[in-house]
């Protein structure tokens, strides 16, 4: 987006630039008629310079005034485009983090094992740089959108800090109860393989799994996921204290940004209206969200 002061020195120069065919055209004409009155009969060639004098202060003018009303128009038609690319780009970049914990919460729980949870964990903390690049990018030029935007920012940053803490002190143990579930799993199945019966051997070892289901903060994901079997009831209850920690604030920050692109004023609602004011108004208050 072009900055004001330079918007302003263009203008200027356009004004001047009237300004001076307008005086040119003007004393040209002036100076053929103060000619022509002490002339009985004024040559055809003065008559056609005053002529071009009248044109060029007129023409000028009115041309000049042309070019600034259509490039003040082409600069606001560049700027919205500008502006509407930015919003596009934020909305992207919440897509963004909720694709990434969304990622982490269907894989963990699918496969079950601390090495899914280590590689997952790991994609956190560039979901949590996004957002803080998407905070400094609306901070300064934005304050409108960054009022809209700073409590779901918070709120999620919040909740990705916390499984990332969880992850820092619990995960070295649980990889090392991993490497011996493989051990004694690898174990179990050589020894089916060299004709051990199945019922002499211990249970497939899952203790790795054991302690992850333990975690606080990863509870919140995996309750989440596992609500397939669920009443309606049930699975909503299950998927609550996500929504409340961390989804809301995505669907938030992206209807803020929706009413800011073409016809997004459409989509204007006004449950989601209540719930944006009601963000803006935590932040204010200092007010932690529900996370349980």
């Amino acid at each position: 987006m072009s900055k004001p002061f330079e918007e302003a020195k263009s203008n200027w120069s356009v004004a001047l630039a009237i300004l001076s065919a307008g005086i040119v055209g003007m004393g040209i004409w002036y100076g053929v008629y103060r000619y022509s009155l002490t002339q009985t009969e004024i040559p055809k060639l003065i008559e056609a310079v005053g002529t071009a004098g009248l044109s060029l202060a007129f023409g000028g003018v009115l041309g000049g005034v042309i070019k600034v009303l259509f490039d003040a128009w082409n600069d606001r038609r560049a700027a919205r485009a500008s502006e509407v690319a930015f919003y596009d780009q934020l909305l992207m970049d919440f897509k963004s983090v909720y694709h990434t914990v969304e990622q982490a919460r269907f894989l963990i729980a699918a496969h079950q094992s601390a090495k899914t949870y280590g590689e997952q964990m790991r994609n956190i903390p560039d979901a949590i740089i996004v957002l803080h690049n998407v905070r400094r990018a609306t901070r300064q030029g934005f304050p409108d959108l960054y009022k809209d935007l700073e409590g779901p920012i918070r709120f999620c940053i919040a909740f990705l800090k916390r499984l990332m803490d969880e992850y820092l002190v619990e995960y070295l143990a649980i990889s090392r109860l991993q490497s011996q579930d493989e051990a004694n799993n690898k174990y179990r199945r050589e020894s089916i393989a060299g004709g051990v019966a199945e019922s002499q051997l211990n249970p497939i070892s899952k203790e790795a799994w054991k302690e992850i289901l333990k975690l606080d903060e990863l509870d919140v994901l995996l309750t989440a996921t596992q609500t397939k079997d669920l009443e309606p009831t049930a699975a909503r209850a299950a998927f609550a204290p996500y929504n409340r920690a961390f989804v809301r604030y995505i669907d938030i920050a992206s209807y803020c940004l929706t009413l800011r692109l073409p016809g997004g004023e459409k989509a204007r609602d006004a449950k989601w209206e209540k719930r944006r004011k009601a963000c803006i108004r935590m932040v204010q208050t200092a007010e932690k969200p529900e996370t349980g």
